[in-house]
């Protein structure tokens, strides 16, 4: 009964000590962009700018939009979604018009992202030289 106890007692998180705490709050990609990577589908780069990121969080708290729903097809399953998480921007750049120097921050964001929607990393690798 003690062992129970002792294993049903709250817990704290381990930490390291001398790390930072970051104080920028990064944005991340809206659903759309996001399911775009995930489907292997292709994406504007603009939506992994700190404007397409703003962008989506500056639509996604009206409640009118949140009240809208769409349907969409993942892995042979109907998804229900707030239609503001499955539409495209109106403010999108093709990736042509980006400037350079926002191209070589926003690659670098978009890598991140392929990677944590488990892009292979031989695919990775290659856009990595390429840019």
């Amino acid at each position: 009964e003690l062992k129970e106890a002792e294993r049903k007692k709250p817990r704290m998180n381990s930490f390291i000590p001398g790390s930072f705490v970051t104080d920028i709050l990064i944005h991340p990609p809206s659903q759309y962009a996001l399911q775009k990577l995930s489907s292997f589908d292709f994406i504007e780069l603009w939506y992994f700018t700190l404007a397409g990121c703003l962008g989506k969080a500056k639509h996604s708290n009206k409640s009118q939009a949140d009240d809208i729903f769409g349907i969409s097809k993942v892995n042979d399953h109907l998804m229900v979604h707030s239609i503001t998480s499955i539409c495209v921007s109106c403010n999108v750049l093709p990736d042509h018009k980006l400037p350079f120097p926002k191209f070589l921050t926003v690659k670098n964001c978009f890598l991140k992202y392929a990677k944590k929607v488990d892009w292979p990393n031989k695919n990775l690798d290659a856009l990595a030289k390429l840019f």
